[in-house]
């Protein structure tokens, strides 16, 4: 039977998020100014959104259904392994950005081709949110306890990687640090400009990585206290459906919220989602046409986005030069 919260979730919630996530992965997936590592854990957190909104179409079709069997079950177990891969993400963000601030004089050249780091990362993530399911399942432990650890891990990973920016983030806003590196005879074998590049590109991660802990601390307390709401921990809602709605908006909310943040702090990201909408509403004013001048009205934007690498690189360094005399 399809009751209000039933049809929020799989006409207004699930649709929205699953646009959102797929914009979102083709973003970071453009995002090539970002070390693959980096890209491939970016891109992990709205492909598994991606992944649990597909599975949520289907179980949901079965509660339509009245479908009680256990391919339902096995659904659920899916949908709950993603989820935990999204809370690891925040420890995937660690450990690589600490593996990048020890080695930024070479990490450039790590994984050149394959994105190693990054993709190791995220199967261990799910190979232990398939652990966790399966001694779930075997002991028959509380579900919710699976979930309020797995949320407990990630704030605990925010603390983390909160201290770990503060301690690198002077590192990266004084000019003497940086000389220091360069004029530093044990890296004189290395590269200035690469030094220059992961310097620059730190700075940056920093920030964005300041706003990410922020939106996914809040949205992830957010989805705790909903959960409490939704099994009458903390009140008593007689309204079932209702509790019902509360305990999965949150977690949709969180899908689009978190890497939306990550999108509008860094300036190069909003110009890939600029040129993303700008090509996707001129095929559709142009009937089909793949160059949408139109509505890209932007020319220093225009131009960007066709200039060659050595171009971008060369506006890349003049545009940081001050902080290298």
């Amino acid at each position: 039977m399809l009751d209000w919260s039933t049809g929020v979730e799989l006409f207004v919630e699930v649709p929205i998020t699953l646009i959102i996530s797929i914009t979102l992965c083709r973003i970071f997936y453009n995002a090539t100014f970002y070390h693959k590592n980096f890209r491939i854990l970016l891109i992990n957190y709205p492909a598994a959104f991606v992944f649990i909104c597909s599975i949520k179409i289907i179980t949901k079709c079965m509660t339509i259904f009245s479908y009680r069997g256990p391919v339902r079950g096995y659904l659920t177990d899916l949908i709950s392994v993603a989820f935990f891969s999204t809370t690891f993400t925040t420890i995937g963000f660690i450990l690589e950005r600490s593996v990048a601030l020890i080695y930024y004089y070479k990490y450039e050249n790590f994984c050149n081709n394959i994105p190693y780091i990054g993709i190791i990362l995220i199967v261990i993530s799910w190979i232990i949110g398939a652990i966790l399911r399966i001694l779930n399942r075997i002991y028959n432990l509380n579900v919710f306890l699976f979930i309020y650890s797995s949320s407990i891990i990630q704030i605990t990973s925010q603390i983390v990687c909160f201290c770990i920016i503060k301690a690198s983030k002077k590192q990266y806003t004084l000019n003497k640090s940086i000389n220091s590196r360069l004029e530093n005879i044990k890296y004189a074998k290395y590269s200035i400009i690469s030094i220059k590049y992961q310097t620059i590109e730190n700075r940056k991660i920093i920030k964005m990585m300041s706003y990410f802990i922020a939106s996914t601390t809040i949205t992830t307390t957010l989805d705790m206290i909903a959960l409490g709401i939704e099994n009458q921990f903390f009140f008593y809602i007689p309204n079932k459906t209702l509790r019902g709605f509360i305990g999965n908006f949150v977690p949709y909310l969180k899908a689009c919220t978190v890497p939306v943040t990550v999108v509008f702090v860094d300036e190069r990201l909003k110009k890939i989602l600029i040129s993303f909408m700008g090509n996707y509403i001129g095929k559709i004013i142009n009937r089909g046409s793949i160059t949408p001048d139109a509505i890209m009205k932007d020319s220093n934007l225009k131009n960007e986005l066709t200039m060659t690498n050595d171009k971008l690189n060369e506006i890349y360094f003049s545009n940081y030069a001050t902080q290298w005399k």
